[in-house]
């Protein structure tokens, strides 16, 4: 397995699903960090080119290739595997991930706190017998929201562990905000004729590209190829350059036992289930000991994309955004194979598995 550190050369452009032409009344705004899908894309075509060039690859006079990453159009074969990626710093050989504070995290006055189920009388809902409202502390007079944030998974797992977190100093808080790693920045272009090598009138188009800050980039581990130490390959729209080198490998927080049989299951990346928010079955991933309660859940990322192989757009489908967090009875009987937590999606008749791209990572914890 390879682990790697990702960095930008330039801006990275990573478009949402809206469509987007030049012309149009909207501007090509980044999904960042970006989706597996991306980076998966990415590194097999970074390896075809290694391994022989896209022409050879497309017309199968590469059977080895093939055989590591699969044919165009069609899913990679089990062995290829990528975790992450995460937005990440790399300072001194000192390797720091951050993941989107989960959904279930609340400030009250200089403090960070987790959301708890709770039936209470006096309230009636539509959600059924098992389901439960989130409600805040008992203890806790007043509630503040914090938005949105970046919190490190070394914060993450104490804050799962202690169930509360400092918020820390002005200079520097346990939430950082976007600016703390990166800054958006608007780009305005126009269509080119490239028969009269002119512009296009009335063909104007906007693009919104996220610029890295120094020592920040994203970390990424890949199994199932030969991978160089390092190199420079093309990551994002319009090409724009990345240079990767492999660094030692990050430890991942510790799962955390559930307190009396309750757990919590928190995404790091976002994942795809058959019905929208939740899967068909829970009982696939984590067995029949284990009982659903409540969730709380981010906006969902609808996303599409283009589909290469048969140059033509993706459908359009609602993603449970990274830092989404499900609330559980029982035992979390996960299985050690089960590294993700994600349905299948079908493109074309074609079944992928979407978890091996990195959707649905997670982390347990306890309420």
């Amino acid at each position: 397995m390879k682990h790697l550190f990702i960095r930008p050369l330039d801006v990275w452009l990573f478009r949402n699903g809206k469509s987007f032409n030049a012309g149009s009344d909207h501007r090509a705004e980044t999904v960042f960090p970006p989706l597996p899908t991306v980076l998966q894309g990415a590194i097999r075509t970074h390896y075809i080119e290694l391994h022989g060039g896209i022409p050879a690859y497309l017309h199968g006079q590469l059977p080895d290739v093939i055989t590591k990453i699969g044919k165009k159009g069609e899913p990679p074969p089990a062995s290829f595997q990528i975790r992450g990626g995460f937005l990440a710093q790399y300072k001194d050989k000192q390797l720091t991930c951050y993941v989107p504070l989960p959904t279930h995290v609340y400030l009250d006055d200089d403090i960070y706190r987790l959301l708890e189920p709770e039936k209470k009388s006096g309230v009636m809902t539509d959600l059924g017998e098992t389901q439960q409202l989130l409600w805040r502390d008992k203890h806790v007079a007043a509630t503040k929201s914090d938005g949105s944030g970046w919190l490190s998974l070394t914060d993450l797992e104490i804050l799962l562990n202690q169930k509360q977190l400092p918020k820390g100093s002005e200079d520097n808080p346990t939430v950082k905000p976007d600016c703390h790693f990166f800054e958006r920045e608007s780009r305005l272009g126009i269509k080119l004729d490239y028969q009269s090598h002119t512009t296009e009138t009335g063909q104007l188009y906007q693009t919104e590209s996220v610029r890295l800050r120094e020592e920040y980039g994203l970390y990424v581990e890949l199994d199932g190829v030969d991978w160089p130490d390092n190199g420079i390959f093309n990551l994002g729209g319009e090409a724009h350059a990345a240079l990767y080198e492999t660094i030692a490998p990050l430890t991942y927080p510790a799962p955390i036992s559930p307190g009396q049989n309750n757990f919590t299951v928190t995404f790091l990346t976002p994942t795809y289930f058959e019905k929208g928010w939740q899967p068909a079955s829970w009982q696939k991933f984590m067995g029949d000991s284990a009982n659903f309660v409540t969730a709380a859940m981010g906006k969902p990322l609808v996303l599409g994309g283009f589909d290469v192989a048969h140059k033509r757009h993706k459908a359009s489908r609602r993603y449970v955004p990274a830092g989404s967090t499900y609330y559980f009875t029982g035992t979390p009987n996960i299985p050690s194979t089960i590294k993700t937590m994600c349905d299948e999606v079908i493109e074309n008749k074609i079944k992928f598995n979407y978890g091996q791209y990195g959707f649905g990572q997670f982390i347990l914890g306890a309420w």
